[in-house]
């Protein structure tokens, strides 16, 4: 498998026949889909036993083709019918969540794909997961991730990239509409944590029980900071465009914070 994984990775592979005639002689089958799954590792690679985790990982995945790849392991898992969820036993999941927090590695599960051709990318895209999901999750506890739950700072990255290339002006808060930063001024200046409290609020479709659920607060505290948001802001938030610009900013602000690690002016 590593071979063939060098071969997609150098183009040397580059149709979905010549890509899908490889796969057809790996040591284990592959089916009609595929995901890549990429385990990634903090700490010093040249610390980590790939060989012994290599072991452990087919244990948890016996069915899988892997390979050590770039200080990286990649592991091509497949499945006959289109799904759109990744499942695993509490077992594997217990064993993996283990086996990732022995040796500080973090794993990204991508989307799945039956065009074998696009698997270089679905590694390229699960790799900068695994760099973002590491900045922007949630819990510290937290050590896999899914492609898709990261899709959007993925997104963000790629316009930021492109934004600061064009040479039109190196801040990305031009991207954001003005209620964003006015609120993250407001809460600078007043020690409040309004932009949460509306991130959330819009994360949850405007629902102030689900919002009070997630930020740990009772529903009329919730409800008391959306009132005081929306007197701030001046804008009504049951325009569907408008939340998604919202919710957008707000995102792309975390960005700014914790990926690029700017400050506001």
């Amino acid at each position: 498998f590593r071979k063939c994984w060098e071969d997609i990775m150098e183009r040397r592979l580059i149709s979905r026949g010549e890509v899908r005639i490889a796969l057809d002689q790996m040591p284990l089958p592959v089916d009609r889909f595929c995901r890549v799954l990429l385990v990634s590792f903090r700490g010093e690679g040249s610390a980590v036993p790939y060989q012994y985790v290599l072991s452990r990982l087919r244990d948890i995945f016996p069915d899988s083709n892997m390979t050590e790849f770039q200080k990286d392991i990649v592991i091509l898992y497949s499945y006959p019918e289109r799904t759109f969820r990744f499942t695993m036993t509490e077992d594997q999941e217990r064993q993996l969540n283990a086996l990732l927090k022995r040796y500080d590695g973090f794993m990204s599960v991508g989307n799945g794909t039956h065009h074998m051709e696009s698997l270089g990318c679905m590694y390229l895209l699960g790799k900068r997961t695994v760099d973002l999901a590491y900045l922007l999750r949630e819990s510290r506890e937290t050590r896999i991730f899914f492609n898709e739950d990261y899709l959007i700072y993925s997104i963000i990255d790629l316009c930021v990239q492109r934004y600061l290339e064009s040479e039109l002006n190196n801040d990305i808060l031009y991207l954001t509409h003005p209620a964003v930063p006015a609120l993250t001024r407001y809460d600078r200046e007043h020690h409040t944590d309004l932009r949460d409290v509306l991130f959330y609020y819009l994360l949850n479709d405007c629902n102030l029980t689900a919002t009070a659920a997630s930020l740990y607060m009772h529903r009329n505290t919730v409800n008391n900071k959306v009132n005081q948001i929306k007197k701030i802001i001046q804008l009504e938030l049951d325009e569907p465009k408008l939340r998604q610009r919202l919710l957008l900013s707000c995102q792309i602000m975390r960005y700014y914070e914790i990926v690029m690690q700017r400050e506001m002016q």
